[in-house]
C-alpha cells in the first residue's frame, strides 16, 4: 500500500508552511496547522473545475475544499474516499510523516546541493511507490540550486515527477503540459 492514489492525474503540494520563519516547529501543536494541497480537476455544478483539497496531518482537523469559482461546502465523496483511503493505514501514515518531519523542519537548507535536493526527492518518492528514472532537471541561478526535478516511472511506466524548490515540493503525474514545460523526454 502506498501514497500514488493521490496522484493520480492530480497534484500534490508539501510546503514548509512558514516553517523557514524561525516559528516553532511543533507537530503536536494543533494550532500549527501543518497539511498538503491536493489540486484537481473535478466536476461541481456539471463544470469540470480547479480544486484544491487541504489534508490536515497533524490534527484531526475536517479535510477542506476549495474552488475558485465556486462555493463547496463539502468535499465529495470520491475525493474524500481516496484520500482515506491512502491515509487510513496507521504505518503507512506515520511513515511518511516520519521522512516529512526533518525536510520541513529544514525546509530551506533542501537546495544546499544536488545531492541533498535528491535525498530529499527520494525520501518523498519512495512513499508513492516511484522508481527513479534516469531524467534529472537543474535549474540554477548564479551558480546555486534553485530548483530541481526528478522524472519517475511506477510499475506500468507511467511518468510522474517531484520537483523541489526554495518554497514547495510538488508530486504529480507527467501530463503534456508538464512534458513540454520542463522539457521531460518520453520514456
Amino acid at each position: 500500500m502506498s501514497l500514488k492514489a493521490l496522484i493520480n492525474n492530480q497534484s500534490l503540494i508539501i510546503d514548509d508552511h512558514k516553517w523557514g520563519a524561525k516559528e516553532e516547529k511543533n507537530w503536536d501543536k494543533s494550532s500549527n496547522d501543518i497539511h498538503i494541497d491536493k489540486k484537481t480537476k473535478y466536476p461541481i455544478d456539471g463544470k469540470k473545475q480547479d480544486v484544491r483539497i487541504k489534508i490536515p496531518i497533524n490534527t484531526d482537523r475536517e479535510i477542506t475544499i476549495s474552488a475558485k469559482r465556486s462555493k463547496i461546502s463539502e468535499v465529495p465523496r470520491r475525493l474524500r474516499k481516496e484520500i482515506n483511503d491512502a491515509f487510513e493505514n496507521k504505518k503507512i501514515r506515520d511513515s511518511f510523516i516520519k521522512d516529512l518531519i526533518p525536510i520541513l523542519e529544514n525546509f530551506n537548507s533542501n537546495l544546499d546541493s544536488v545531492e541533498k535536493a535528491k535525498e530529499v526527492l527520494n525520501r518523498i518518492s519512495k512513499h508513492f511507490d516511484l522508481e527513479w528514472s534516469s531524467q534529472t532537471i537543474e535549474n540554477h541561478l548564479k551558480g546555486a540550486l534553485i530548483e530541481l526535478t526528478q522524472v519517475y516511472l511506477d510499475e506500468d511506466n507511467k511518468q510522474y515527477y517531484i520537483t523541489l524548490d526554495k518554497r514547495k515540493i510538488k508530486i504529480s503525474d507527467v501530463d503534456r503540459w508538464t512534458r513540454q514545460r520542463k522539457n521531460i523526454r518520453r520514456q
